[in-house]
C-alpha cells in the first residue's frame, strides 16, 4: 500500500479563461516538482474557454474546483485557502511559468526565516525584464510615485520612485525586506494567513496590500 503524504505545500492558482496559459503554468510544476510533498488547487471561476476540461484531461492529479459564476479573485483563494491543510499556501497567478527548485526555495526561506510573514519571487516579463512586484508599504506618496505614475514612466531611477518600488533590488539576488510581495507569486505559512484572515472579496484589485 502506497502511503498517502500530507501535503506541505499548496498552490493555489484561481483561472478564468487562460485556457493555454494555465496549462503551461501547470506544465512547468510538474515538469520540476516540489521536493516536498505538494498539492495543486486550480480555482476556476466559470471559464468559457475549455479551461476545466483542459485540466481534468492533461493534469488529472490537479485539485479542481469549478464556481458556477466568477464572484473574483478573493473569493476563489478564500476557497482554496479553508480546503487546504498544508504548513505552506502559495498563491499564483495563472500566467505564471514557475522555475525548476523555486517552490523549495521559497519553503527553505520561510523554515530558516520563521520571523518572515510572507516571501515573494523574483517575477519576470517574457523579455527577461524584472516586474515591479515588490514594494514599499502604501502610502499617500504611492500615487504619485508608484507604478502607474508618471513620475515612475519618465524617471525611474529617481530615489523617491527607487523607495516606493523595490524591484531593482531583486537583481543583486539577496532577500530583503519590504512592504509587501504580489500575490501573483507569494508563499505564507498558514499559522500566518490564519491570524491574519481571508482576503477581502469587497476588493477586485490591490488585494495583495
Amino acid at each position: 500500500m502506497t502511503e498517502i503524504q500530507t501535503p506541505v505545500i499548496s498552490v493555489i492558482i484561481p483561472s478564468y479563461n487562460t485556457r493555454e496559459l494555465l496549462s503551461r503554468c501547470l506544465a512547468s510544476i510538474y515538469s520540476a516538482p516540489s521536493d516536498r510533498p505538494f498539492e495543486v488547487f486550480v480555482m476556476d471561476d466559470a471559464s468559457r474557454d475549455g479551461s476545466p476540461d483542459m485540466v481534468r484531461e492533461r493534469f488529472p492529479q490537479v485539485r479542481l474546483i469549478v464556481n458556477r459564476e466568477n464572484r473574483g479573485y478573493a473569493y476563489s483563494n478564500n476557497l482554496a485557502l479553508a480546503m487546504s491543510q498544508s504548513r505552506f499556501v502559495y498563491l499564483l497567478n495563472s500566467d505564471t511559468e514557475v522555475y525548476p527548485g523555486a517552490l523549495d526555495h521559497l519553503a527553505d526561506f520561510l523554515e530558516t526565516h520563521p520571523e518572515a510573514g510572507a516571501v515573494g519571487s523574483a517575477l519576470y516579463n517574457s523579455d527577461g525584464s524584472v516586474q515591479a512586484s515588490v514594494k514599499s508599504l502604501p502610502t499617500v506618496k504611492s500615487a504619485f510615485v508608484g507604478k502607474r505614475s508618471w513620475l515612475a514612466r519618465w524617471f525611474p531611477k529617481l530615489n523617491a520612485t527607487r523607495s516606493e518600488l523595490l524591484n531593482w533590488r531583486v537583481e543583486s539576488g539577496i532577500p530583503f525586506e519590504a512592504g509587501y510581495v504580489s500575490s501573483a507569486s507569494i508563499m505564507m505559512p498558514r499559522d500566518v494567513v490564519q491570524r491574519v484572515g481571508d482576503l477581502d472579496t469587497r476588493l477586485w484589485y490591490f488585494i495583495d496590500a
